[in-house]
């Protein structure tokens, strides 16, 4: 799922994160799997990169860095950018 996600056009990712099925219970596994890998390939992107976090976002398929920030914010707790400097110092 998160290989078919990434490879996805912008907005797609957008799109499948925003609008889950909470009537079909095997959606929220899948879908928290695919969060999960999402949050582990950025944290790998902003440690080992100078790519903007907007740059990442749109690598991810996001279409909106907004969408990508607040999403790894909410698994994280802490910003894409803040994760990146506490990991440079």
């Amino acid at each position: 799922l998160f290989t078919a996600l990434v490879r996805q056009p912008p907005g797609v990712a957008r799109r499948v994160v925003r609008h889950p099925r909470p009537h079909a219970q095997c959606q929220v596994p899948q879908l928290l799997f695919a969060h999960n890998k999402l949050i582990e390939k950025a944290k790998e992107t902003l440690t080992n990169t100078n790519l903007t976090v907007a740059e990442i976002a749109y690598q991810l398929g996001f279409e909106h860095p907004q969408s990508f920030n607040k999403l790894f914010k909410s698994k994280t707790n802490i910003s894409p950018l803040a994760f990146r400097n506490s990991y440079l110092s």
